[in-house]
């Protein structure tokens, strides 16, 4: 992540949140951690939850580019992309904001229920690129079979955040759970 002050802003937010949780986030705490001031922060951002949404971008985006990255160099053999891909989806997510990126994102309202919307939609677009191709000569997967596998991805992720394990590539129980799901529909 570059050094700006929108960056540091962004650090400081998963810091904060992924110790206290975004309920209790205040913005003097953000800014506070991150260096600058209050004015710095309102350049950026309309309020603290926008700051969050921005944070949630950016951390799906960089768990999309991971896994895509990752397929892209696994060679033409399926289950090595398969297995390539979740293993970038975890390094992505990695040192996230585990619970609170889940969970708290969803109590935003309307705003955060469409930016986790957006994520998912991406998600699956993802998925279907990389389930397609490791299934050669068989029709496409459906917009509705792509995002139920996305909302299973997201349910393994989210009992293992509950449990408090940490979500990253070196999580070899969560990747089975993962690589078993995507198996089941390239089969």
């Amino acid at each position: 992540m570059p050094d700006t002050p929108r960056a540091r802003v962004l650090a400081a937010l998963a810091e904060v949140v992924g110790e206290h949780g975004l309920p209790a986030t205040t913005v003097a705490e953000v800014v506070r951690r991150a260096g600058t001031s209050r004015r710095t922060f309102y350049e950026h951002f309309t309020d603290r939850d926008d700051a969050f949404l921005a944070l949630y971008r950016e951390r799906g985006d960089v768990a999309l580019a991971a896994a895509a990255d990752a397929v892209q160099w696994a060679g033409q053999d399926p289950d090595a992309q398969l297995r390539a891909g979740v293993a970038g989806l975890l390094r992505g997510l990695d040192g996230g904001i585990g619970r609170h990126h889940a969970i708290d994102v969803i109590g935003l309202g309307d705003r955060g229920l469409a930016a986790r919307r957006q994520q998912i939609d991406a998600l699956a677009e993802r998925f279907r690129a990389v389930l397609d191709g490791v299934r050669p000569g068989r029709p496409p997967l459906s917009d509705a079979l792509a995002i139920a596998v996305v909302g299973g991805v997201q349910e393994l992720i989210l009992r293992r955040i509950e449990r408090g394990e940490r979500i990253g590539p070196d999580n070899d129980g969560l990747a089975e759970e993962i690589l078993e799901l995507l198996r089941a529909v390239v089969n």
